[in-house]
């Protein structure tokens, strides 16, 4: 098991165990609110609305498979399934920058605090995606494809 790793906590134990669990948890939220609460309320807005509600549904989405690809993928490396080598080259095709919201002042409330939760687990997988392969690197482990720094695959400039 890398060491980085270990001393965050792997699955069933410490902060990537809740961080994980939590992760999962509205993976499935998002899930049965979209084909519940959620397709009901977009039934009930105007054309263009409804519009926004699902591009903003479809954003979502995606931005909470990318968090699951992650969050499966530091599970693997923690259980030794695979390398840091391997989420390495993986951080380039995982894309934890948040799609822009779809804005709109006729998002149903549940629409809007499930993204805010969204965007809460975003920048604490990306906290923690950047302390990890920050550590490998500074481990003296191989360096990133391409010569480029794996942070600015998984953080906007900004964050």
């Amino acid at each position: 098991m890398d060491r980085s790793i270990a001393t965050l906590g792997v699955p069933g134990n410490g902060p990537f165990s809740q961080m994980y669990r939590d992760g999962m948890d509205l993976l499935e939220r998002v899930s049965a609110y979209l084909g519940g609460p959620g397709r009901l309320e977009a039934a009930r807005l105007s054309e263009d609305a409804n519009t926004a509600y699902h591009a903003e549904s479809r954003a979502l989405t995606t931005l909470l498979l990318q968090i699951a690809a992650w969050l499966l993928m530091e599970r693997a490396v923690a259980e030794g399934e695979i390398s840091m080598d391997v989420v390495r080259l993986q951080a380039s095709r995982t894309d934890l920058k948040a799609p822009p919201a779809v804005a709109s002042p006729d998002h149903p409330e549940g629409l809007k605090a499930l993204r805010a939760e969204a965007e809460a687990l975003r920048a604490a997988v990306c906290a923690r995606a950047e302390y990890l392969l920050g550590a490998a690197n500074a481990n003296g482990e191989r360096p990133a494809p391409m010569g480029r720094p794996h942070l600015q695959l998984v953080r906007r400039p900004q964050d």
